[in-house]
């Protein structure tokens, strides 16, 4: 299986589904998004040996996990199976890691998520993952260090030299309201609680830097609603993608990063030499010279997720 490394533009990611390692049926689960090669499906999955895994459960997970990759790269291996789906792994300590990549099973996923980095951790974390050099990465902020932009900034610069090798940084919203003391609300999104100052903070910390941001996971996962309004925002600040942790989830945060047909005929022409240094578009002003990025990443989202009307559609709670 071949690895990934992260672009000059975004990988948008779109939903990226837990499934935790211990779920009953996780090798069919697998077989099946990789079969359908995320048609309809989520493309990118996390297989999770962290919070979603009881200590006491930790072996067995471990090992039903490279059992599952063993017999999907098996039968990739015969052509049972297509390459648009990415599986990523979740371990619970660096520690693990290193107990992982001794298997053969965990050299043919496409990357890692680590959990709760700091700087106090994240050498150890990229120490672990050195033995499988190109593999994909993607720490997780969420430790009461992601309240402290000083801090948050002390570990962008530390990551720096690893930046290609890392597809994005994840936000771990239920982590950082736990250390509020605090659950999220039912029917209100993260951009109306706390959090969205924090949100806001860290974009602003890494993006600029080159680093790319996947969005905190909706819990509520029976209102559709409230999550097609939050995963809305969360494309409009700027993030390339989204914990999902239902299935049902999935078409509804793919369908937000869709474009419009106006934006995409505005990045078009934003990116069209012959345009003019400033010109006017549906009423609004387009400057390529402060506008190209975003085109870009409107021409990669439209290749990614397709082009959809002005309005998205208007769901109902689903029980």
């Amino acid at each position: 299986m071949t690895t990934t490394r992260q672009p000059d533009l975004p990988t948008f990611l779109g939903a990226s589904l837990y499934v935790p390692a211990n779920h009953a049926r996780l090798e069919s689960v697998l077989h099946e998004l990789v079969r359908g090669g995320g048609r309809g499906l989520s493309r990118s999955v996390i297989v999770c040996l962290e919070d979603a895994v009881r200590e006491a459960d930790l072996e067995h997970s471990v090992r039903a996990a490279s059992g599952a990759l063993r017999t999907l790269s098996a039968r990739r291996d015969d052509g049972d199976g297509a390459p648009g789906v990415h599986i990523y792994v979740r371990p619970r300590t660096p520690e693990l890691l290193s107990r992982l990549l001794d298997d053969e099973a965990f050299h043919t996923v496409h990357g890692f998520v680590f959990p709760k980095v700091d700087i106090s951790n994240v050498d150890a974390w990229l120490r672990a993952a050195s033995t499988h050099p190109r593999a994909a990465l993607m720490p997780t902020l969420e430790t009461r260090d992601a309240f402290e932009p000083a801090r948050m900034a002390a570990l962008r610069d530390h990551l720096a030299p690893a930046r290609r090798q890392i597809l994005a940084l994840r936000v771990g919203g239920n982590d950082l309201l736990s250390l509020l003391h605090v659950r999220r609300p039912r029917e209100r999104t993260a951009w109306d609680t706390v959090l969205a100052p924090v949100l806001s903070q860290l974009l602003t910390t890494f993006v600029p830097w080159g680093f790319s941001l996947t969005a905190p996971v909706f819990e509520h996962a029976s209102d559709l609603v409230t999550l097609q309004e939050e995963v809305a925002r969360d494309v409009e600040a700027g993030f390339i993608g989204k914990t999902a942790i239902h299935p049902r989830q999935v078409p509804v945060i793919d369908a937000a990063f869709a474009v419009t047909e106006a934006d995409l005929a505005d990045a078009h022409a934003i990116l069209d030499p012959g345009s003019g240094a400033v010109f006017g578009s549906n009423g609004s002003m387009c400057e390529p010279a402060t506008h190209a990025a975003w085109a870009r990443n409107i021409q990669a989202r439209a290749e990614r997720f397709g082009v959809r009307g002005e309005r998205a559609p208007i769901l109902t709670a689903v029980g």
